[in-house]
């Protein structure tokens, strides 16, 4: 199919998923910052499905996606509540903030720094707007509203199953439906975060919600190997399966637990999925955990053999490791400047750890460490959720989804979650008394 044909395709699709979106929020009476950040995710996931208009320089080097997520911020921090930008919980978010900017300003690099600064801030006025969101109406239909938002994604995947239209991978040839987006890897966070919403709906009323919402979380984890990204599948594996054994081994009964074995096994006949040359992208796990040693080495030393590791990804390690102790002390422990390595390395470092090495140095390791620790010890109290915090670190071991607006998306809705203390319910329907106070959440400061 043709780029022109699969614009209109695009096009036709952006409006029923657009009507579900309005019809849901009018019928929420969702408020203001829970319009912004639905329609934020939608007009997102437009602009990138249109990547080949939206994705060119327009504005001097700004392209139309840098300048919506520039609108993004600007309209966030005018519908959120400011105060909420002092509770306590965001300092993390503010450490490393500071380190991109003084990183930045040590390196004479502030104008390139600026994406990293802008999508950081990005990040924070999102979580604010959802934690806003959730003081002002129930999870549940905050989760509800925001899997509309992702309908357009949906639609071109299997728009795209449908006409056949798949992207090959560059390095082994595999197949990924991806909808027609530019790169596997921001489509697949993209699933991953609407199968993140829905196990949270799953797991917050799981003994409540109705046969669609028990089914869903599956059948879009069947979709996510269909976006073929090894790093994904892997990061959604825990969520999942916690899913699937709360779903079809706990409060399934045996001639339901051989049916539903029954339909699998037939899905996976007849799913256009070829299993083998899925579990050939895993191959060559064992490989590099049995031999690591040899790839903690310069990247001249790589072999041929080497180089092929994780789809290049060891190799591209050792590059960025390389320049980063080649440096000085100074810019060791604060690295060599944020979004330095454009013009260096032919692509991003895929391990945010690795990426923070080179452009934050030691002390941004040590930030991003902290990051995700303040993550996983606030959504430790719901298992669901902790698990969820669990797989986004991992997607951060293998690609950098908090350099991708998707990523960030996915960050945000995980943090505010966990951030809000609001308590998922195991077993029963939330009261009116587990509603949140703003004085639940803890300020900097009271006023």
């Amino acid at each position: 199919m043709s780029t022109s044909a699969w614009t209109v395709v695009i096009l036709v699709s952006a409006v029923p998923s657009l009507m579900v979106l309005l019809k849901e929020l009018r019928h929420r009476g969702a408020s203001t910052v829970l319009w912004f950040v639905a329609l934020a995710f939608y007009l997102r996931f437009l602009a990138a499905a249109l990547h080949e208009y939206t994705y060119a320089p327009l504005l001097g080097p700004l392209s139309l996606n840098a300048m919506l997520s520039v609108a993004m911020l600007a309209v966030g921090i005018i519908v959120i509540d400011r105060r909420l930008l002092l509770l306590k919980t965001l300092w993390p978010v503010y450490l490393i903030l500071s380190l991109a900017l003084g990183s930045a300003l040590l390196n004479g690099a502030l104008a390139v720094g600026t994406e990293t600064i802008t999508k950081w801030l990005l990040l924070l006025v999102l979580m604010v707007a959802l934690v806003q969101a959730l003081l002002e109406r129930p999870l549940a239909e905050v989760l509800e509203v925001l899997m509309r938002a992702f309908a357009l994604p949906v639609i071109l995947l299997l728009a795209s199953l449908a006409f056949g239209y798949a992207k090959a991978n560059e390095i082994d040839g595999s197949i990924s439906y991806i909808g027609g987006y530019s790169h596997e890897a921001a489509f697949s966070i993209i699933l991953a975060t609407l199968l993140g919403l829905t196990l949270l709906r799953y797991w917050q009323e799981r003994e409540y919600v109705d046969g669609a919402c028990k089914t869903l979380p599956l059948l879009l984890f069947v979709l996510l190997l269909l976006v073929n990204y090894r790093t994904t599948v892997l990061a959604m594996l825990l969520p999942v399966g916690l899913y699937l054994f709360d779903r079809f081994v706990v409060r399934a009964s045996l001639p339901k637990q051989l049916a539903l074995c029954l339909v699998a096994g037939l899905a996976v006949v007849i799913l256009p999925l070829d299993l083998a040359a899925q579990l050939a992208r895993f191959q060559d796990l064992p490989a590099v955990f049995a031999g690591y040693e040899e790839l903690v080495q310069r990247p001249e030393y790589y072999t041929d053999w080497q180089r092929q590791y994780l789809s290049s990804r060891a190799y591209l390690w050792s590059q960025y490791i390389t320049a980063w102790s080649d440096a000085s002390a100074v810019h060791q422990l604060a690295g060599l400047g944020p979004d330095t390595w454009k013009g260096r390395f032919v692509t991003y470092a895929h391990n945010t750890f690795v990426s923070f090495l080179y452009e934050m140095g030691v002390l941004g390791v040590i930030g991003l460490a902290v990051f995700f620790a303040a993550l996983l010890l606030a959504a430790r109290r719901t298992l669901m959720l902790l698990f969820l915090a669990w797989g986004f670190v991992i997607l951060n071991l293998g690609t950098l989804p908090l350099w991708q607006v998707e990523g960030i998306f996915f960050a945000s809705v995980i943090a505010a979650v966990a951030y809000s203390g609001r308590l998922l319910a195991a077993s029963t329907r939330p009261s009116a008394a587990d509603e949140l106070r703003p004085s639940d959440l803890g300020l900097i400061r009271s006023s």
